[in-house]
């Protein structure tokens, strides 16, 4: 089953650049948030995979911690999200929880905050509207505190408003795109039955374990096959399925790389249609070397050529088999 979703949004009287600020700067929150976050841990720089601890106020009754981990950190998109890894949950034991907070410009001195929740149950159901609006003012509760901050200090010069990603220590990004000759909606099937990859990747995967319905959490396990020469396993865990924009992400748990050794590595798959039986496939790669520092482009493009060999192989297996995922 597939995680519930809940959204909202809401105006915020304060520039998108200075929120944002905000957003990456989480050190400042027990200024911002004096009497709710008591101090906060980060291990990480930033980019995705760093994780925050808040050590929250007990007489805010919200529970002790709020930890979270990155998935998403885009500044030019303004786009935050991260997988709730530890909360105190005052409407229903969740089996898991994310949060996309994404900022949109509305005026020099304004902008909307659009803030998505997705979650599971432990039993596989959903929360009611009173319970979801729950979570979501807590949230919203949160942005309040740092839009009233804000607004009361609007010429502050610490670093709450200047203070950006080290360049050097973010995660490296490439990004390409192939035209397929199939429609986004059969590609986007095979993309949700991982138990074809055996099948339209023969020769190259074996078998494929699956742990999850398919949402953000899943990790997929494939067993590659040696002749390939690609290491025994690539295993992902899932952090975005929008099956409405066909946006597949996914961090990347353990694979061989030929190109270096990776401190992180994560993917983006979105797909465009084109026509009715064509798409683009848009890729783009976050990564991290454990020396903080790039690849080469050569070495970057074997990288991109690995994911887009595998979909070419999907994509043939569907053009020789035109009735299924039709």
């Amino acid at each position: 089953m597939a995680p519930a979703c809940v959204s909202d949004e809401r105006a915020v009287a304060v520039s998108v650049e200075r929120v944002w600020k905000v957003c990456l700067d989480v050190q400042a929150l027990p200024k911002v948030c004096a009497g709710f976050v008591d101090a906060v841990e980060v291990e990480g720089n930033g980019g995705p995979g760093t994780i925050h601890i808040m050590k929250l106020n007990p007489a805010a009754d919200a529970g002790s911690l709020f930890k979270t981990k990155v998935v998403v950190c885009d500044s030019a998109a303004h786009v935050l999200k991260s997988e709730v890894l530890e909360v105190k949950s005052k409407v229903e034991n969740l089996k898991s929880h994310s949060t996309e907070t994404k900022l949109e410009a509305t005026g020099d001195a304004s902008c909307v905050a659009k803030l998505k929740v997705e979650y599971e149950l432990e039993d596989g159901g959903s929360l009611s509207p009173e319970q979801e609006k729950m979570i979501v003012d807590g949230y919203f509760g949160m942005l309040q505190m740092i839009e009233a901050y804000l607004v009361a200090h609007p010429a502050d010069p610490g670093t709450i408003y200047t203070m950006k990603l080290n360049p050097a220590m973010a995660p490296a990004c490439v990004s390409d795109e192939h035209a397929v000759a199939v429609s986004a909606e059969r590609l986007w099937k095979t993309f949700m039955d991982a138990s074809v990859m055996p099948k339209a990747c023969a020769g190259l995967v074996d078998d494929i374990v699956v742990e999850g319905n398919g949402g953000p959490g899943t990790i997929y396990t494939m067993k590659l096959n040696p002749a390939a020469g690609v290491g025994s396993t690539y295993k992902t865990r899932v952090t975005v399925c929008d099956g409405a924009a066909h946006v597949l992400k996914s961090e990347v748990l353990e694979a061989e790389s030929s190109v270096g050794k990776l401190k992180s590595h994560s993917t983006e798959t979105k797909l465009e249609a084109t026509g009715d039986a064509s798409c683009v496939a848009k890729l783009k790669v976050e990564y991290e070397l454990e020396d903080g520092g790039s690849l080469s482009p050569e070495k970057e493009k074997i990288i991109v050529d690995g994911y887009y060999g595998m979909l070419k192989m999907i994509e043939d297996y569907l053009v020789a088999h035109p009735n299924e995922y039709a």
